[in-house]
C-alpha cells in the first residue's frame, strides 16, 4: 500500500518485483486488497490494468 501512496497505482509485475513473488500470488494479494476496498482496478487485461487507491 505504500508503493500505491507513493506513485498512485500499481500493476500486477510491480507487486511481483517488489515483494519477490509469482505471478498467480501478486493477483491474489491485489484481488484481495481490491475485495476489501483498498484498491480499484482500472483496464481490463494485460500490461494495461493497473489498480488505484480508493
Amino acid at each position: 500500500m505504500a508503493k500505491v501512496t507513493e506513485t498512485g497505482k500499481i500493476s500486477n509485475d510491480e507487486v511481483q518485483k517488489l515483494l519477490r513473488v509469482s505471478d498467480a500470488t501478486a493477483t491474489r494479494y491485489l484481488d484481495t486488497l481490491e475485495k476489501e476496498g483498498r484498491l480499484r482496478q482500472e483496464g481490463k487485461t494485460g500490461k494495461y490494468v493497473v489498480y488505484v487507491r480508493v
